[in-house]
């Protein structure tokens, strides 16, 4: 085993919240009382400035199909609480980053073969629109064991989270109180983390997607996720990093984040988190038809690689470079989408 040291992951580990204070503290926050004067100051100013400074990008929200423009601008109002000048930073991020990694070519991500396989496989569960912490918030739950890192790029994994989290924003509540993620990690290897894919979805979360993460809820976590953490820390800003609760295996603290009700049947609960009940839903909205045969190849699992018995070599350069004040590499990426 790796001996302990300065800053060792087991060290970044240990410092992460996980308290029931941290919880009830996150339960504090504010939300903005919309008026329909607000409502109407903030889409007009929105509107005259994207005529004026952004046509192209104009253009692009008045081709807008699956929800109208105003629908669709005051998603990014709401995620930066009704401050105009911020929301239009949001939204050139957000086409920005569609763009540049080969998302969509429109701003919006409909249903395809890919998007399906993925779903299927319940890496991504995305509940019912009453399934809400106790705050309000819409649930969203991962399951980390079932990603496939061997099977899918990480590009389809990012279009797949990227098109889930814009499905459910569709939902008001979704953007007037946000998102609580829960992660669930038992079972999960080293096989199963892509660093390709937390590379780019946190940047994603960080300053591209109209969406108010409540909190994300880390449970079940691996003697792994030591090592992976200092890792998947460096991707994510400083406010989403304080939104992180480490619950492990104390259910009291996920309760007190979500409703019995709710609770995952996986985790201890009475509720089971199932893929299809969103996916069937999409192709009812959408029309989307998948083809014959489409998830024959995810049935074959002889492309599993073998779980290494230590840490890949991979995992100890990267902790390597955090150790020597290496600069993370996704702080140019952020650099880049901000400047647009």
């Amino acid at each position: 085993a790796r001996p302990p040291r300065k800053n060792s992951p087991r060290q970044h580990h240990q410092k992460q919240p996980s308290s029931l204070t941290r919880v009830k503290n996150m339960q504090q926050q504010v939300h903005i009382n919309e008026t329909p004067e607000l409502v109407a100051q903030g889409l007009a100013q929105f509107r005259q400035i994207l005529q004026a400074q952004h046509p192209k990008l104009w253009g692009q929200v008045q081709q807008i199909r699956m929800r109208t423009p105003d629908q669709f601008l005051t998603r990014f109002l709401r995620a930066r609480k009704w401050d105009v000048k911020r929301a239009v930073t949001l939204l050139t991020n957000f086409a920005a980053f569609l763009e540049n990694n080969k998302i969509s070519s429109t701003l919006e991500v409909p249903m395809t073969d890919e998007i399906y396989q993925v779903l299927s496989i319940g890496v991504i569960i995305v509940p019912g629109p009453a399934v809400v912490d106790r705050e309000g918030r819409q649930i969203m739950y991962l399951s980390i064991k079932q990603a496939r890192p061997w099977q899918f790029h990480y590009t389809s994994m990012l279009r797949a989270m990227w098109y889930c989290m814009d499905k459910v924003l569709d939902r008001e509540h979704a953007q007037t109180k946000g998102v609580t993620v829960i992660g669930d990690f038992e079972g999960m290897g080293y096989r199963n983390f892509d660093r390709e894919l937390a590379r780019h979805m946190g940047p994603a979360l960080n300053a591209c997607l109209p969406v108010r993460v409540g909190r994300m809820c880390y449970v079940r976590t691996p003697s792994i996720f030591g090592w992976i953490w200092p890792i998947v820390r460096t991707f994510l800003s400083e406010k989403l990093r304080s939104r992180v609760v480490v619950v492990g295996n104390d259910a009291a603290i996920l309760r007190q984040v979500i409703k019995d009700d709710f609770f995952p049947q996986s985790i201890g609960g009475g509720m089971l988190m199932d893929p299809w009940m969103f996916i069937h839903e999409r192709i009812r909205v959408e029309g989307y038809t998948p083809p014959p045969g489409v998830l024959d190849k995810l049935r074959n699992e002889s492309g599993m690689p073998p779980e290494p018995a230590a840490p890949p070599q991979w995992v100890k350069e990267e902790l390597a470079n955090l150790d020597s004040g290496a600069p993370a590499q996704q702080q140019t990426k952020e650099v880049e989408i901000m400047s647009i």
